[in-house]
């Protein structure tokens, strides 16, 4: 079955999306390479939890950059907050969860590292990206965030997915309803944005991919929460899950929670086996 991947050359209007055989990883130059290939990858700089500061520019160069011109400042820098868990190796591509938090800071909650971990994925956050910040910076910042990580790390393109809590939630569902081609699979967290009067323009493409919605039974967002995953079945995506976790009110799952999300996620992927 062929594979659709799409990312590294991340713009806000224009994605190299491209169709080839599995099973692939994908490269730091934008390519597609064998399992076997990747192998010969340069070992990844850190492991762990680390934040980097990058410039935009380094991530898409000049001509990228003319895209975002009406939303960023040419020497804009992004802070990533990242999470490499010790289990990683390039022999065996990782998922990627792209996270956007409501704070200033997106720094991996601890009782997640393992779920993470066991998971096979990568984590990567952007600091300096809450509410207070305008949406289509955050979108930005966070659609931007898998070709950081896949400079240095091995990806599979079947398991790039999005997730965000309360606000964050909001913007993560506009990216991956924006952006269908790029992440296969959302998690929304006590926060999810309706469509609107009409669905979104990819809708062919959003019904390849899986949703999970996460509120509680005592979360001010559950019945906004409720209504837009009816939306997402009225409108023909089959894919979805909605979980109301008892007695939960306005906050993040617990590591159970969260590892029963990624298990549905994970059923539309191809995973590789551990080595």
């Amino acid at each position: 079955m062929a594979t659709r991947t799409a990312f590294l050359q991340v713009i806000l209007t224009v994605f190299a999306v491209f169709t080839i055989e599995a099973p692939l990883v994908l490269a730091a130059d934008g390519s597609a390479r064998s399992g076997e290939e990747a192998t010969t990858k340069s070992p990844p700089l850190q492991m762990g939890r680390y934040v980097e500061t990058i410039a935009l520019t380094d991530l898409i160069g000049e001509a990228g950059m003319k895209s975002f011109a009406p939303f960023m400042d040419s020497d804009h820098l992004i802070e990533f907050d990242v999470y490499v868990p010790k289990t990683y190796h390039a022999s065996r591509p990782a998922g990627l969860m792209v996270y956007v938090s409501p704070t200033a800071v997106g720094k991996i909650p601890t009782r997640w590292k393992q779920i993470i971990a066991e998971r096979n994925l990568i984590w990567v956050s952007v600091n300096k990206s809450g509410n207070n910040m305008s949406l289509y910076r955050r979108m930005i910042e966070a659609s931007i965030s898998p070709a950081y990580i896949a400079k240095n790390y091995e990806i599979d393109p079947s398991r790039v997915y999005i997730s965000g809590f309360s606000g964050g939630g909001r913007v993560s569902s506009l990216a991956a309803t924006f952006y269908p081609q790029l992440f296969n699979g959302a998690i929304f967290m006590s926060g999810v944005d309706p469509w609107g009067v009409n669905p979104p323009a990819l809708m062919p493409l959003i019904k390849n991919n899986r949703f999970v919605f996460i509120t509680g039974s005592n979360d001010f967002n559950l019945h906004e929460t409720r209504d837009v995953f009816h939306s997402y079945e009225e409108a023909g995506i089959e894919q979805v899950k909605l979980m109301v976790i008892n007695n939960l009110a306005h906050d993040i799952p617990g590591a159970g929670k969260l590892d029963e999300a990624l298990e549905f996620l994970d059923l539309g992927a191809q995973l590789s086996p551990a080595p």
